[in-house]
């Protein structure tokens, strides 16, 4: 543990830390910005906040106190301008800040409603007027309409846009969806793999995601690993091209979610998403099969989504708590597979030829239409090369693939704030199972699909003094996919295009798919004068 014993003034030399530990921290976190001074490819969970203090005659105001305060949390900051005036904090956690300046000689200057965006340069200037401290000029902030001190293009979602219809079930309503809605991409092609659509002209496997500032990744689908449920997402911020180095881990689109921390009132919210067979109308296929007897009405299709979220102070301005959950309840019956099959007849002609047992076997496998309105096939009774043939009496075959979802999402936020040290702490877990079918879509071989997914976070964010920031990150994430058959002893899966037009009938494979990832991120932030630098560097470890 660490505690400063006098007032940091600017500077290196300027702090003293009560105990040789403290000391070795600083020169182990100084060593680790220097010597890992190369691009890194997390994003930050944080925004920056920078400004210039002007006088009346637009001169610079040195070593003026500037204090940043979040309007819901009560955390302050403070820092002093340098000698141009200018002053920064580089890791601010999203949200709305009052700006207060007090500079000798002038009047307090105050501007509420300065929004901080994640991953961005946010800009407060201020301009003093001549008079004395007790009197202040308030002054009330907006947006800003131009992004002059970066060339990143991003495309921000607050939590207000995480109300909108986003793709229903599709990645179970994840704001993700709405990257469709920025400029510069466009949804996903058919036949290419990866996740977030094609941004700014590349493969969407090209993409990189993170989850409040840690890096989120699947090795095997380039795709994100974990479901963050909407109303627990701050902020959803997209950097569609020309980012900095620091974004160095992919050449497509940036994707960062931020979630939600606690405030100093205490607040929750419920929500409740269902679709089912009352609001869908019918397709061809479907309608057909019920005409022709396949289906005895509309398929069954129920989707419920629901839960809730809750955040408050622990200790009011300083610890903070919020949390989240999620259940998803999807049944019902999705895509129909169209395809022929032999009938009652036709399967009785099959089995009274087969070769062995073993062709009598898989042939038990197949599945029979009902009627004979397809025609029919010969087969060669004795062979290949036998002149004598059977007829088979072929029908049309409507299959329904399931449709079967059990998932339960989960998020912890703490947040704390210890001297000049925010540190915050997340985790999120997600349990799904799905039921994956075949191509035949038979339930009989139809695979079950667990999913496990696990992510722990700690972050600390190091006011060192007025200059020097330091954001240190470390994670840990388990992510377990598997695709399982539902039978132990599995018969051979067979193709006969004469019969099944192609389709295969049979089980798949079991496969297993682990990822466990351990990542260590550490940025160094240092304002002189008009120039902001910045050094940083991560380490990554993924075992599969």
């Amino acid at each position: 543990m660490m505690k400063f014993d006098r007032r940091v003034h600017d500077g290196l030399s300027g702090f003293g830390l009560s105990s040789v530990r403290g000391l070795l921290y600083s020169a182990l976190i100084l060593g680790l910005a220097l010597v890992f001074s190369m691009p890194t490819a997390a994003q930050r969970i944080t925004g920056t906040l920078r400004g210039q203090v002007l006088d009346p005659s637009g001169a610079a105001v040195p070593d003026a106190q500037v204090t940043a305060t979040n309007q819901e949390t009560g955390v302050s900051v403070k820092v002093t301008t340098t000698s141009a005036g200018t002053y920064s904090f580089p890791s601010l956690i999203p949200g709305t800040y009052k700006v207060e300046v007090e500079a000798k000689g002038f009047k307090n200057f105050l501007k509420t409603e300065v929004g901080v965006i994640a991953n961005q340069d946010n800009v407060a200037d201020a301009r003093m007027d001549l008079g004395v401290a007790t009197e202040v000029v308030e002054v009330s902030g907006g947006s800003v309409a131009i992004q002059t001190t970066s060339a990143d293009l991003n495309n921000t979602y607050d939590s207000r846009a995480m109300e909108l219809p986003n793709g229903a079930g599709t990645l179970n309503g994840s704001p993700l969806n709405l990257a469709v809605l920025a400029p510069n991409v466009v949804a996903q092609p058919g036949g290419v793999t990866g996740i977030g659509g094609s941004v700014g002209g590349t493969r969407p496997r090209d993409n990189n995601f993170t989850v409040d500032g840690v890096d989120d990744n699947n090795l095997g689908v380039t795709g994100n690993n974990s479901t963050v449920i909407p109303d627990a997402v701050a902020e959803f911020n997209l950097t569609t091209n020309q980012f900095s180095a620091e974004y160095g881990h992919s050449a497509g689109g940036q994707f960062s979610l931020v979630t939600k921390t606690g405030t100093n009132n205490w607040h929750g919210s419920g929500e409740w998403y269902n679709q089912n067979r009352n609001y869908n109308s019918l397709d061809n296929l479907t309608k057909g099969a019920i005409l022709n007897g396949s289906l005895p009405g509309q398929p069954a299709f129920d989707n419920n989504r629901f839960g809730g979220t809750v955040g408050g102070p622990i200790i009011k301005n300083k610890l903070f708590v919020f949390g989240a959950y999620e259940y998803t309840y999807l049944h019902g019956q999705g895509t129909p597979t169209a395809f022929t099959g032999p009938t009652a007849a036709g399967m009785a002609t099959l089995q009274a030829n087969a070769a062995d047992s073993a062709v009598k076997a898989l042939l038990a496998n197949f599945p029979v239409a009902l009627a004979n309105d397809a025609g029919s096939v010969t087969i060669h009774t004795g062979g290949v090369a036998s002149p004598t043939t059977a007829v088979v009496p072929i029908g049309n075959i409507t299959i329904f693939s399931p449709n079967f979802q059990r998932e339960h999402d989960g998020q912890v936020n703490a947040d704390y704030t210890m001297g000049r040290h925010q540190l915050g702490a997340r985790f999120l877990f997600n349990q799904e199972n799905f039921i994956l079918p075949v191509n035949s879509t038979q339930a009989q071989f139809n695979q079950a699909e667990p999913i496990h997914n696990r992510k722990i976070a700690l972050n600390d964010v190091w006011t060192i003094n007025s200059k020097l920031v330091n954001d240190l990150r470390v994670q840990y994430s388990f992510f377990s996919l598997s695709t399982l058959n539902p039978c132990t002893t599995c018969p051979t899966d067979i193709t006969i295009n004469d019969l099944l037009g192609g389709v295969t009938v049979g089980p798949g494979d079991n496969t297993f798919q682990k990822q466990n990832s351990y990542q260590l991120a550490d940025s160094f932030s240092w304002s002189q004068g008009k120039h902001s630098f910045k050094f940083g560097g991560q380490y990554n470890h993924l075992r599969l």
